[in-house]
């Protein structure tokens, strides 16, 4: 009997738990912040909002001797490349442009030398004693790294000029961690010997190969080679800058080649008139004097007049851009969205000077999925209405809040809670 008592216990408990709900876990309610980020600024032809710079140098030995310094035989290259760097930098600091912070830079460096022809060396070879500068170090910090590229010219350096290969190579391996989306690519090659790297390389790779392989890096939509520029600091392209055989100079035709093929294929999307060779070219042996100028220069101007324009944040609810130029908003016939770049094309290309300010809504992917009945959205502390078109919407299928009508004002704090 007892057994039978135990036996009808334990049936009794299977059929309540047989019979219960699955047991749930408790989640509180959830608040997620974000912050509105939606304004770009461009000044057309003279400023850039955000640049990525990269230097391909050549380390070899040559670049410890300045044969364009005739008042100072003991004068090297490197040094007045490094001179002219800090110059570089400060200039960029000092543009006024990103709400007065000056243009938000990333400058890296490469070495585009190996020994003997070594190719091999290249393979996972990264940037040049990992240098990389960015517009929020400090001075110090900055003239760190850059006293890092006193190595530049040694005696024992590798003499092997393959400036393309290595910058394709080492661009496989850095762009995820440099190239952004939203900027400018200037690829800058500072050499007084030319690229060898047809003479070691399967194939013989052209220039314009090395400029597609270069774009590429990017990205690989239609409009991206709007995007990158490039300019070669080099000898015998301008007058007056003849290299000198005994001092281990030759002419950089194929560096400027290269330069003026990424330059102009950049025009070409953006209906600007192409340029010379010698135009993209600057004179590595008259450094004494110009070096520094040329790189404040190219930090003052290296951007190119384009109708092409690429918005800074990706979440980006395209039905809400607008455009304006000028402080005046164009109409939406004046201009297309490229979804391929995510950037804004206007029909025509605007005047030097020309400012341009891009305004959208964004979007903002929920972590959760909500319970529609208690989403509710605030809008710089106030609550906003739900509405499709002058308020929020929820988008279940992708799970994020849309906003509709006029656009938010950058830097509005939006709560979600759900």
């Amino acid at each position: 009997m007892r057994e039978l008592k135990l036996l009808g216990f334990i049936l009794s408990l299977w059929v309540i738990a047989a019979c219960s709900k699955d047991p749930k876990t408790f989640e509180s309610a959830r608040i997620e912040t974000f912050t509105v980020d939606n304004r770009d600024e461009y000044q057309q032809a003279s400023k850039i909002l955000q640049a990525d710079y990269m230097f391909v140098v050549d380390v070899s030995a040559s670049m410890g001797f300045n044969s364009g310094n005739t008042s100072d035989p003991t004068a090297s290259k490197r040094e007045e490349f490094m001179a002219g760097l800090v110059d570089f930098v400060d200039s960029l600091k000092g543009q006024p442009v990103n709400n007065n912070k000056g243009v938000n830079y990333k400058v890296g460096f490469i070495n585009g030398n190996v020994h003997a022809g070594r190719v091999s060396s290249l393979s996972g070879r990264g940037f040049y004693k990992g240098i990389v500068l960015d517009w929020l170090m400090s001075n110090s910090q900055q003239n760190y790294l850059i006293n890092q590229l006193q190595d530049i010219g040694a005696t024992l350096n590798e003499n092997t000029n393959l400036m393309l290969e290595a910058a394709d190579q080492v661009m496989s391996v850095e762009k995820d961690n440099f190239i952004r989306p939203g900027s400018q690519l200037i690829y800058l090659f500072v050499s007084d010997t030319d690229d060898e790297s047809p003479n070691y390389i399967s194939g013989g790779t052209s220039t314009s190969d090395y400029a597609t392989k270069l774009i590429r890096h990017k990205g690989t939509a239609s409009n991206i080679p709007a995007f990158v520029s490039a300019r070669a600091i080099v000898a015998g392209m301008n007058s007056g800058c003849n290299p000198a055989a005994d001092f281990g100079e030759t002419t950089g035709r194929r560096l400027a080649e290269t330069a003026q093929i990424i330059e102009n294929r950049g025009r070409a999307i953006s209906g600007a008139s192409s340029v010379s060779a010698s135009a993209v070219s600057h004179c590595i042996l008259r450094a004494s004097s110009q070096f520094p100028a040329l790189l404040d220069l190219l930090a003052r101007d290296v951007s190119k007049p384009t109708n092409i324009f690429q918005l800074q944040a990706t979440n980006v609810d395209v039905n809400s851009i607008e455009v304006y130029k000028n402080g005046s908003r164009l109409g939406n016939d004046e201009w297309v969205y490229l979804s391929g770049t995510n950037a804004v094309k206007l029909n025509v290309t605007p005047e030097a000077e020309t400012r341009i300010v891009l305004r959208y809504n964004p979007y903002f992917v929920l972590k959760g999925r909500p319970d529609l009945s208690t989403l509710q959205v605030q809008v710089g502390g106030t609550i906003s209405p739900y509405s499709t078109t002058n308020g929020w919407s929820y988008n279940p299928t992708k799970n994020r809040i849309e906003f509709n009508g006029n656009p938010l004002a950058d830097g509005t704090v939006v709560k979600v809670s759900y």
